[in-house]
């Protein structure tokens, strides 16, 4: 049986070959606050604002075979075009299934490193 790193570990790896934004990733707005993508519409992002290490007030980051989602409440939208990929990695947390079982109660969280985009407009 895989343990949870191990699980964590092989899900970021197929996450971080995805090229541009994604899910999950940091957004630093012109006024200087951080967000995270909560959902990709392929031509843009939606936000939310997100507090401490990466979890929010409202909503949480499931990281699953094919990627991070999101459940919570949203903000507007960016589009990627106006997004530039900065030299920074952050923080942000995600859970998954304690070893893969989906259960009621059965998350648990990792905090795993995510780009910074900054808009660029």
């Amino acid at each position: 049986m895989r343990t949870n790193e191990q699980i964590v570990n092989e899900r970021m790896k197929k996450y971080n070959a995805v090229m541009g934004p994604r899910v999950g990733d940091w957004i630093r707005e012109t006024n200087g606050r951080m967000t995270r993508a909560t959902h990709d519409w392929n031509y843009g992002v939606q936000t939310n604002e997100v507090i401490q290490h990466g979890g929010s007030e409202h909503g949480s980051f499931y990281l699953g075979d094919y990627g991070a989602s999101y459940s919570g409440g949203l903000d507007t939208g960016i589009h990627k075009a106006d997004l530039r990929l900065t030299d920074e990695i952050k923080k942000g947390d995600v859970w998954i299934f304690d070893k893969d079982w989906a259960r009621a109660g059965g998350g648990v969280t990792f905090s795993v490193d995510f780009r910074v985009y900054e808009v660029a407009i």
